[in-house]
């Protein structure tokens, strides 16, 4: 029997919703988090870099930890598997505390900073406990490349549609200058993600021999924590993807975080109009998904990879002096081409890595290395929150809702929206191209050797 004949059509894209409820939740925090305490609640840029450095030290030990915890062996795995229960707990939890990161109960600057503190911290416990374990999941229960292409090419629709939701669903409700509008887009995709969660349950669960296998991997033993995070970060091909992979991730929420202040700031436009930029990134990212797909299975992860991230960071060089709302909304549609690449890539060149990893020690410790990735994927918003608070404030940036800019002001906006992420793409590309082997001959011998070891 095939692995394809294992898993039907329904458990694919059961499982691929994950990446619908990442995208889609994680957008709007991502798009909108910065902005709304800058300008609507008017808690100082400074202030909210503090914060979120806080939040990146907090990370530090939450992403890694979170995996290494999940790794280990419990009480629950025998019924309902190793990775099925820290999903679904965490992802509900998640959703529902999500909306409380436009909610703050003050407007004194010190509590509205404590505030900012705690709950993106307990917000982010909760996304590490659900997705360290559901990308887990992935390498664990899809294991043949073509498998795993499939579900990826599913979840690069469905994320792309979570993202098309998440930025097109907030402008129709929000209203520059108006709290409340917030918090009511807030609450509209937080409660469209209690029912993803629900509807990826046939996806997630593990049968028994999943179960079985996890149960007999670790048997009981106990491994240092600080000495798995050492092992893991000595594997080459772990540490290029990392870097490739946190490259694009922090230009994603840097471009992301742009279009508001691009449409505000610099085009003058109401909060719907950001649809064109946003919708125009999404179709180009959509578009091109089949042949990223079809490149990807002749070429491979390696080669999808590099070309998407340097694609991707020449056609952002534009948004530096595009004059007019269509002309950056025809930049957005090329962006998304080689953001298409890197979507359909990123989760089978992890697995390939991670593969890798576990021919190399003979040993599945997903959670660990997912938890790794997961916590350097976070360092996203804090390179945002420093790259926006350093050029807000050298620029003489003005945070009140529809404020004339300055000259100077107005290219610090598009300074973040070109220039400073192309090159972040530029240097992750090139160390990737340079460090990662993983081409399609080695990927191949690494999943004869998996079968081999039975694990």
């Amino acid at each position: 029997m095939t692995e394809e004949e294992k898993f039907s059509k329904v458990t694919f894209f059961s499982y691929a919703l994950g990446n619908l409820l990442i995208t889609l939740l994680g957008v709007v925090s991502d798009t909108r988090l910065f902005i709304f305490y800058e300008t609507e609640i008017g808690l100082p840029a400074t202030f909210i870099l503090v914060a979120f450095v806080i939040y990146g030290i907090w990370n530090m030990v939450n992403d890694p930890l979170m995996g290494f915890i999940s790794d280990r062996k419990n009480a629950l795995w025998q019924r309902w598997g190793r990775r099925f229960p820290w999903i679904l707990i965490g992802g509900l939890l998640y959703c529902i505390f999500f909306v409380m990161l436009f909610t703050p109960p003050t407007e004194v600057i010190i509590f509205l900073f404590i505030y900012l503190v705690f709950i993106t911290c307990l917000v982010d416990l909760l996304l590490s406990m659900w997705t360290t374990n559901y990308y887990a999941l992935y390498t664990d229960k899809f294991r043949s490349q073509e498998v795993r292409t499939k579900v990826s090419g599913i979840a690069v629709i469905l994320g792309i549609i979570g993202i098309t939701v998440g930025t097109l669903i907030p402008p129709l409700i929000i209203e520059y200058g108006n709290r409340q509008s917030y918090i009511i887009a807030a609450g509209s995709i937080a409660l469209i993600g209690l029912v993803i969660i629900f509807l990826m349950i046939p996806g997630i669960r593990e049968n028994e021999k999943m179960i079985a296998r996890a149960m007999s991997d670790l048997k009981d033993e106990k491994v240092s924590f600080w000495k798995e995070l050492k092992n893991v970060l000595k594997k080459r091909n772990f540490v290029a993807f990392l870097f490739a992979n946190t490259a694009w991730q922090i230009v994603v929420v840097i471009m992301l975080t742009s279009v508001p202040y691009l449409n505000q700031y610099v085009f003058r436009q109401p909060a719907s109009s950001e649809i064109l930029i946003t919708a125009s990134l999404l179709v180009g990212s959509i578009g091109s998904v089949p042949i990223w797909v079809r490149f990807a299975r002749k070429k491979g992860n390696r080669a999808t990879t590099i070309i998407g991230l340097f694609l991707m960071a020449f056609t952002l060089f534009p948004l530096l002096f595009i004059p007019t709302l269509l002309g950056a909304a025809f930049v957005a549609f090329l962006i998304g081409i080689g953001n298409g690449a890197i979507y359909v890539a990123t989760y089978p060149m992890l697995s390939d890595v991670i593969d890798e990893i576990v021919v190399l020690t003979s040993k599945r410790k997903e959670g660990i290395y997912i938890g790794i990735r997961t916590f350097f994927m976070r360092l996203s918003y804090i390179s945002q929150a420093i790259i926006f608070t350093i050029v807000h404030v050298l620029t003489g940036f003005n945070p009140i809702p529809g404020a004339e800019q300055s000259p100077l002001a107005l290219f610090g906006i598009r300074l973040h929206s070109s220039i400073i992420p192309m090159i972040i793409l530029i240097v992750g590309g090139l160390v990737f191209w340079k460090l990662c082997d993983l081409r399609p001959d080695k990927v191949k011998n690494i999943k004869e050797k998996l079968v081999a070891l039975k694990i």
